[in-house]
């Protein structure tokens, strides 16, 4: 897999992680429009994503390997904070690998497209 391409989303898919528990409160609810870009990172590269709930980023995210999720159509999404998260489906998004954000002395290094 390399910079650019998309990600499918699959009953097949593992990888670690995949059934991590979460604890943060609940913040809101709301309805995100069709188009709407957010943010997915991974500490490994991932080839496939389980179709279940995920969370995703409004905005920049911290590091790791990156994700660019573009919503196919309105969904509805929990919010926790700065996160988002919703059952991803290949209907209602499509996801594609866009690099890589490291750290180097506290300096960011950004290797996505």
């Amino acid at each position: 897999m390399k910079k650019g391409d998309y990600i499918k989303i699959s009953t097949d898919a593992k990888y670690s992680g995949q059934d991590m528990g979460w604890t943060e409160e609940v913040t809101g609810r709301e309805t995100l429009p069709a188009g709407t870009i957010l943010h997915h990172y991974s500490d490994d590269k991932l080839s496939a994503f389980y179709p279940k709930t995920t969370c995703f980023f409004d905005e920049d995210i911290p590091g790791g390997h990156c994700y660019l999720v573009m919503l196919k159509k309105d969904v509805q999404v929990v919010r926790y904070g700065y996160e988002v998260r919703f059952e991803i489906s290949n209907d209602n998004c499509k996801i594609q690998y866009t690099g890589t954000v490291t750290y180097n002395n506290h300096k960011r290094i950004d290797r996505r497209i």
